[in-house]
């Protein structure tokens, strides 16, 4: 009897170890994902927002674009919503890619809008990129962009599909081409020309095939007394 009663004191004893040992892995892991999960020590503090690849565009309103999710634990902050957040605040960007800066902080990779013309906003000179958003531009960067003559306020029908047209085309170009460009002189998007910094004349046609059509171009520029080139059918260009 003796024996049985040390045995089932071992088993009972056994028992109390592994349920306690349950009891303590539990609690460890919860208290483990409390720390990770809501913590304040994991969470993110605005002043540890840091912005790469703003060359132009304010990195304190940025930042101050995440400030709605400040004192979320970074192991709940998803990437697509801050991303999101940032892209409607700040115009000016293209694209933006978060990653996590462990313990507090978040890493924004921006990309930037690039202006490829001018127009004209409530009588001020304004940048426009290639998918019409409106852009600030130093006044020294005014006369290095092309200018199409429009009011954007007062844009419709006509006048809108020649913008539109007109950006894309712009947009499509290398950048070199696209600063010989002074003005949009043409009046239809199906045929747009456009007036060089030197005087001469570039026929573009339509906003289609626009990177073969600069390479035309840039070529035929090259000729000695071209006055004016055509590239509307990029494979049969023509020169006077």
């Amino acid at each position: 009897m003796d024996r049985l009663e040390e045995r089932e004191f071992l088993r009972r004893h056994a028992r109390h170890i592994r349920v306690a040992t349950l009891v303590g892995i539990l609690l460890g892991v919860g208290v483990v994902s409390f720390v990770v999960f809501f913590s304040p020590l994991f969470a993110y503090h605005l002043d540890k927002c840091v912005v790469n690849g703003a060359k132009t565009t304010d990195v304190a309103a940025i930042c101050q674009a995440t400030a709605g999710f400040e004192g979320t634990p970074l192991t709940r902050l998803a990437a697509g919503p801050v991303e999101k957040a940032v892209l409607k605040a700040v115009p000016a960007l293209q694209d933006v890619k978060m990653s996590r800066s462990w313990l507090q902080g978040i890493d924004l990779k921006v990309v930037e809008r690039v202006p490829v013309a001018t127009v004209r906003q409530n009588g001020k000179v304004v940048g426009i990129d290639r998918d019409s958003v409106i852009l600030e531009v130093a006044p020294g960067d005014v006369d290095g962009l092309p200018r199409v003559d429009v009011d954007v306020e007062k844009l419709g029908g006509k006048t809108e599909k020649l913008v539109v047209a007109a950006l894309s085309a712009l947009g499509d170009m290398p950048g070199e081409l696209r600063a010989e460009i002074e003005a949009v002189t043409s009046q239809d998007a199906a045929q747009l020309t456009f007036a060089m910094r030197d005087g001469r004349e570039l026929i573009w046609g339509n906003s289609k095939d626009s990177v073969e059509k600069a390479q035309v171009a840039k070529l035929l520029f090259t000729v000695q007394g071209v006055k004016v080139v055509d590239v509307s059918n990029p494979e049969r260009p023509s020169t006077r």
